[in-house]
């Protein structure tokens, strides 16, 4: 993707949401994502390798941090949902040029924060769930790890 009229050369690559209109950095070439379940997912996944070695499992922090982000979808997500409809058709209180053209704008506006607001809920849902796989696969793999060490001090 690149801003009208200018040429991006080769260069690393760069996901950005459908809606992103810059800034755009020179020499990167951006590639515009529109599916924001699998950007959650691809997120979670990269943040939770991103974490190095030395690093420990701690299935604590991790239903925390689930919570927090349940918490932001029941809460400020859930309330921008139920309050977006009433920012599309909206109606003009006159029949003159100026409020037919400020309604068109205000219902545009409507409709940006409603498909916004429907990529984020996207976009978290699939990061809480790629968090929940990774914990069960991690929580699969202790348990495998614990059955094969009471296996072997059986059969010793």
């Amino acid at each position: 993707m690149s801003a009208p009229g200018v040429e991006r050369p080769e260069g690393p690559v760069v996901r950005v949401p459908h809606n992103q209109h810059g800034p755009f950095v020179p020499g990167v070439n951006y590639q515009v994502d529109q599916d924001f379940k699998k950007l959650g997912a691809e997120q979670a996944k990269a943040d939770f390798a991103s974490a190095g070695s030395g690093w420990q499992f701690d299935p604590e922090a991790i239903d925390g941090l689930i919570r927090k982000l349940e918490d932001i979808r029941q809460g400020p997500l859930r309330e921008g949902e139920r309050r977006a409809p009433r920012l599309i058709g909206i109606t003009p209180p006159g029949d003159e040029i100026a409020s037919q053209n400020y309604v068109a704008d205000a219902n545009r506006s409507g409709a940006s924060y409603a498909r916004q607001l429907q990529a984020n809920v996207e976009f978290l849902e699939a990061y809480v769930e790629t968090l929940v796989a990774i914990k069960n696969a991690y929580q699969a793999q202790d348990e495998a790890a614990l059955a094969a060490l009471r296996g072997k001090a059986a059969d010793a």
